[in-house]
């Protein structure tokens, strides 16, 4: 499913691009949620700065005594303009014992 973007009255200066904004849901057989997998890509200016972006965000699920837990979480975000360059990643796991 592609998100669309509202504009936000607050920001009077520069501009946001969202390119892309996507988020999967994988459900199982049994209709509960195994996972999620979003994409946001974008490109924002100010006058003559530019910068470019991606983010990327995967959580993985488990049924556990009627809750919906998460187990992994990965986050990863890129990012460069005005000569700079970054790119950070993110996992998180929770270990369930019986």
């Amino acid at each position: 499913m592609n998100i669309r973007q509202r504009e936000d009255p607050r920001v009077k200066s520069g501009h946001v691009d969202v390119k892309l904004d996507r988020l999967s849901l994988w459900i199982g057989s049994d209709f509960i949620p195994m996972g999620t997998d979003e994409i946001t890509k974008f490109s924002a200016g100010f006058l003559f700065l530019k910068a470019d972006g991606e983010a990327t965000e995967k959580s993985t699920f488990i049924h556990r005594d009627d809750r919906l837990v998460v187990i992994r979480h990965e986050h990863s975000d890129s990012s460069s303009g005005m000569g700079q360059t970054s790119h950070n990643t993110e996992t998180e796991m929770i270990r369930i014992e019986n």
